[in-house]
Order: C-alpha cells, then sequence, then structure tokens
C-alpha cells in the first residue's frame, strides 16, 4: 500500500520530535525547559498514531501513546522530571487530551461528555483528524488564557471547573475544520479574556462566550469562516455548496442532511449527533426542552408560512446553526433566562429573529446574532416572565393627604 502524503509528514514529523527528545538537555529557562517536556509528550503522541495506523488492533492512538510513554518511564528511557511538570499541566488543566486513553483514571465533568461528545465524534468522523485537532488546539488555548489570565491578575484558579473547557470546545465547533489554528486561537482570547474575565469571570460574562468568539471571527476572517469542506460523502448539491445555500430545497435529500453529509462548521453538520446530545441532556435534566423546541418550532412555522411548503421549513431547522445553537448556546445558564415564561419569550425571540435574518438579511446564516441579542435581552425576558406567586395581592398605594385638610 503507498505511503500517503499524511503519513509522510506524520512520521517526519516523529523523527524531528524524537530527535529533539534525545538529544535535549533542556538547559535553558523556564520556557524552553517546558518546550522541550511538551515536545517529548507529543512526540509520543505521534507514536501512538504510527502504531495506530500499522498495527490492525481497534484501539486509539492515544491508548498507544500513553503505553509507550508508561514503557519509556518504566525502563528510564525518558525520567519522570523530564515530562512531570508539563504533563502535572496537561492532566490538571486539560483532562480532554487524555480522555480517551486513561478516561478510568481521570475524572472529567459528566456534564462536558454529555453535552459535545457526540457532535465531536460525528465531526472526527465525517471530517477526519483535522476536526479534533481544531478540537484540542482551541480547547488547549481557551484553558491556558483562562489559567495565564488568573495566574497574572493573582486570581484563584477556576480552570478546575472545566467551564473553559466546554468554551473551547464549543467555539471549535463553531468552525469550519479547515481553519487555521491561528485563528482559533484568536477566537480562544476573545472568548475567554474579552468576553469572559474582563466582566468578572464564570456568572457575570454578559453573552456566551463561545458566541461572541465566533461572532468576531466571522467579522474579522469571513473568507476562512465560510471556507467550508465538503467530506466525500456528499452528493449531488450538497457536495459544493451548504443546504442554506441551496436555491430549491426541496431537492435536498433529508437523510443525507439528518447525518451530516454536507459542508459547514463541525458541530453543525450531523442532526443526529445534536439530537443524541439533546435526548440525553432532557433525560438527566440538565437543561429543559423549553428554549430548544420553541426556537426551533418558531423557526419552522415561520418558514412554512412564507414559503408554503412544510418540506423546505424541515430542511432549514436541520440546516446551518440553528439545532446546535438552540440546544448547545441558547440554554446556557448564565445568559438565558430562568423562568418558563421567560425561556418561551426567549425561544419566540431568538427563532423570530433567525428567520427574519435568514430570509431578509444579507446572510444565510443568522442564529449566531439572534442568540447574542437573546443573551441581551435576558434580564427582560426574567423582567418579564416573574411569576406571581398563588393569591398575591398586589398592596395598595397610600393615599395622599389632602392639602388643606384638618391636622
Amino acid at each position: 500500500m503507498p505511503l500517503r502524503r499524511r503519513d509522510f509528514w506524520i512520521i517526519l514529523l516523529t523523527c524531528i520530535l524524537f530527535c529533539i527528545f534525545l538529544f535535549s538537555r533542556a538547559k535553558g529557562g523556564i520556557l524552553t525547559n517546558y518546550l522541550f517536556q511538551f515536545a517529548r509528550i507529543l512526540a509520543f503522541c505521534f507514536l501512538g498514531e504510527i502504531c495506530h495506523a500499522v498495527l490492525p488492533l481497534p484501539i486509539p492512538a492515544s491508548i498507544y501513546g500513553l503505553l509507550l510513554l508508561l514503557a519509556a518511564l518504566r525502563f528510564g528511557i525518558v525520567k519522570l522530571e523530564q515530562v512531570k511538570e508539563v504533563g502535572l499541566f496537561l492532566t490538571g488543566i486539560f483532562p480532554l487530551l487524555f480522555v480517551p486513553a486513561a478516561a478510568g483514571v481521570m475524572e472529567l465533568g459528566s456534564q462536558l461528555i454529555d453535552l459535545l461528545l457526540p457532535a465531536v465524534l460525528a465531526a472526527g468522523l465525517i471530517f477526519g483528524v483535522q476536526a479534533l485537532v481544531l478540537v484540542a488546539v482551541t480547547t488547549l488555548a481557551c484553558v491556558a488564557f483562562e489559567y495565564l489570565y488568573e495566574m497574572l491578575l493573582k486570581k484563584p484558579n477556576t480552570a478546575g471547573d472545566l467551564s473553559a473547557v466546554v468554551t473551547g470546545i464549543i467555539l471549535a465547533l463553531n468552525m469550519p475544520v479547515g481553519m487555521p489554528l491561528w485563528i482559533a486561537v484568536v477566537g480562544a482570547f476573545v472568548a475567554i479574556i474579552i468576553t469572559k474575565q474582563l466582566f468578572g469571570g464564570l456568572g457575570y460574562n454578559f453573552a456566551n462566550p463561545a458566541l461572541v468568539g465566533r461572532i468576531v471571527l466571522f467579522l474579522g476572517f469571513t473568507s476562512r469562516m465560510t471556507a467550508y469542506v465538503y467530506p466525500d460523502m456528499a452528493v449531488d448539491a450538497l457536495a459544493s455548496a451548504t443546504p442554506l445555500a441551496v436555491a430549491d430545497k426541496t431537492s435536498l435529500n433529508l437523510l443525507d442532511i439528518f447525518l451530516g453529509f454536507h459542508g459547514g462548521m463541525m458541530g453543525e453538520v450531523c442532526v443526529l449527533a445534536i439530537l443524541l446530545g439533546f435526548a440525553y441532556l432532557v433525560a438527566t435534566r440538565t437543561i429543559e426542552a423549553t428554549v430548544p423546541v420553541t426556537i426551533v418550532a418558531t423557526v419552522f412555522v415561520l418558514t412554512a408560512l412564507n414559503t408554503g411548503s412544510a418540506y423546505t421549513a424541515l430542511v432549514e431547522c436541520m440546516s446551518g446553526g440553528l439545532l446546535f445553537g438552540a440546544v448547545f448556546m441558547a440554554t446556557d445558564y448564565v445568559t438565558s433566562p430562568f423562568t418558563t415564561k421567560g425561556k418561551l419569550v426567549y425561544g419566540v425571540f431568538i427563532g423570530l429573529i433567525t428567520f427574519l435574518i435568514r430570509h431578509f438579511g444579507s446572510m444565510n446564516e443568522g442564529m449566531s446574532y439572534a442568540i447574542l441579542l437573546g443573551n441581551l435581552m435576558t434580564p427582560w425576558f426574567n423582567a418579564w416572565g416573574h411569576q406571581t406567586p398563588l393569591g398575591y395581592k398586589k398592596p395598595k398605594k397610600p393615599k395622599k393627604a389632602k392639602k388643606g385638610g384638618a391636622e
């Protein structure tokens, strides 16, 4: 079997990293030391990739890499102090890297897995390993920015609450798979530093950090954010256009859209993965179905009335970022209403704005801007949806004393 170009570059990079590993002594400053430690760990990761490609066993590459690193430590090929500091840093604030290989050893918040694992796996299956690399880099950048910001300002370290990990994954899934990694890091900076930390940290952000990061990237790097990669499985009209960009949506195959055989952002293409995550979240009462169902129902009804086609309305509900945003972004605890009436109004508002932008605006997609406006309106939605206790009577205002009355 001929060697593929990707495998050639993996082997070449592995050789370079192992040269660093074998001949470096890391006698420089602290930054140099950390770089060499990270290079050693990365070398074993790429060795795991090679083992996974060569050996006919259904074992993830991360497990191969972990076993090789443990063997090297056991036989003294690598000393513990040569990887300890970076290893503790990675396992302490970025456990996602090691979940496939050590899920039984490290405890990762179940909410993170419940929320995003189906979408991440679907992106990896549809777009390949590059999708997982983008998720890993974006998530690492988010966690690193939060860790460094709090360290420099001498604030309590909150990296362990995994909120930055969730932000990083959601942000990555809001990008096309071909997004340059340095642009993803810019988005992570906007999400964590500007949107979250400068407003006081978790619980004080005015909008969903990943959402703001996506919007900033879309405005600043429009050509990159719309450079969609189309899977090899895509056929007919979906082989060169996203569903929302197809003029005659009645010609599209619902099954192809449902399974994600079309271009788009990594997390939004596979409806099946989104619905699996949604069903599990509702079943475990992590979120309520009120907001997602209201958003989708609003878009469906308005689109059906405007186009006169229920099929077109169904295609639009399954396309773009509507489902992903409704399930994973509009339901953010901090920036969404907490009253039932407020959630209903919030959902109708987001659905209405999305419909208006899609059909009367200059963009095919408007979900991000709709959620952002909904986040900004959340305090009013909570006030309007405030529930009046049963039997409560509004106190009467005291009557003003008449002027000139008897004393």
